[in-house]
């Protein structure tokens, strides 16, 4: 069974979920936007661990990345990356609930993710 507690696991799904929606952005730009979401929720809940610190039940990336100790500002990638998936990916999750994510955003997310690091916050060889 898997230990939920244990960061280096929801790194190594982080980086699964990473994966598969980089496979989707042309084609599935919604559940690419979806899984990138996704990606970035685990690998900050992963430093939470890491840090020792609760991890509250919420797919908030902003407030997520509020709860780390020094976390970047405003106006840094990684606060721009969380922005961007809270605004872009979460709300597209049911239908109907607003406009679904276009390829360009999908793209966006994937650019965001890459260059902030937000998709490798935490090598697990350090841990």
């Amino acid at each position: 069974m898997a230990d939920s507690s244990n960061p280096l696991e929801w790194v190594e799904y982080a980086k699964g979920d990473f994966q598969y929606a980089c496979m989707g952005v042309e084609t599935y730009p919604r559940g690419a936007a979806y899984m990138f979401a996704q990606s970035g929720e685990k690998y900050l809940k992963a430093v939470l661990l890491h840090l020792g610190l609760m991890v509250p039940f919420t797919h908030d990336t902003l407030t997520l990345l509020g709860l780390i100790p020094q976390s970047p500002p405003k106006g840094t990638l990684e606060w721009s990356a969380a922005a961007l998936i809270a605004r872009v990916a979460m709300p597209t999750r049911y239908p109907g609930d607003v406009d679904q994510p276009t390829p360009e955003e999908a793209r966006a997310l994937e650019r965001a993710a890459r260059e902030s690091n937000f998709h490798s916050s935490l090598d697990p060889h350090s841990m």
